[in-house]
């Protein structure tokens, strides 16, 4: 293929590795537009047998398509179940979320069990651009056991960008380092009705 401008050879046209050709170079001064990723993580916990972790992120992208690897994304001792992906995507071994990226708006679900009743839910150290702050929602099963939860600051859930279904939850606000702790209090129904 031969490109020529006005009657002029381009020798060296401007490809870009997404497939796109520039027919007239960036006026002076001009930036080329940046590559930039913003992030929000919501977590809803779902008490049961076994406890059920449902984590999505939110991203919003622009600039070139790239591969990015994201972590904290499978909590340590949760194991996933369903992997469900706007974007071409890979949960790796060590839980670590590889994604190809493009501008948009996009969302990444994962839906894990836990492999023990009373998990230990600590938000690790995220990768670079990695939200510090995660908003978490807890869905009780009173018909199995009551808990008490601790760590994590309430929040009003109707005041975040969460999931419309999740604003009805208790929600938690999480920074790195800290975690969710479930107490359980006694199982089953402690007032179950009267025989008859």
């Amino acid at each position: 293929v031969h490109l020529s401008l006005n009657g002029k050879s381009v020798e060296q046209p401007s490809l870009e590795a997404a497939g796109s050709l520039w027919l007239a170079e960036q006026a002076a001064g001009e930036e080329a537009q940046s590559d930039s990723l913003s992030l929000k993580v919501f977590r809803k916990l779902t008490d049961g047998i076994p406890v059920v972790l449902t984590s999505r992120l939110e991203l919003e992208v622009s600039g070139a398509e790239r591969e990015v690897v994201l972590v904290p994304w499978l909590l340590e001792g949760f194991t996933p179940r369903a992997f469900i992906s706007d974007l071409p995507a890979k949960l790796e071994a060590n839980g670590q979320l590889r994604v190809q990226i493009k501008p948009g708006q996009w969302t990444i679900n994962l839906l894990a069990h836990s492999l023990t009743p009373n998990p230990t839910l600590t938000l690790p150290q995220g990768s670079e651009g990695w939200p510090a702050q995660e908003v978490w929602s807890f869905e009780a099963a009173p018909h199995l056991r009551s808990v008490q939860i601790s760590g994590g600051a309430s929040l009003d859930p109707s005041q975040t960008t969460m999931p419309e279904e999740w604003r009805a939850l208790p929600a938690y606000l999480l920074e790195s380092g800290q975690g969710l702790t479930l107490a359980e209090l006694f199982r089953g129904n402690p007032n179950p009705p009267k025989d008859e």
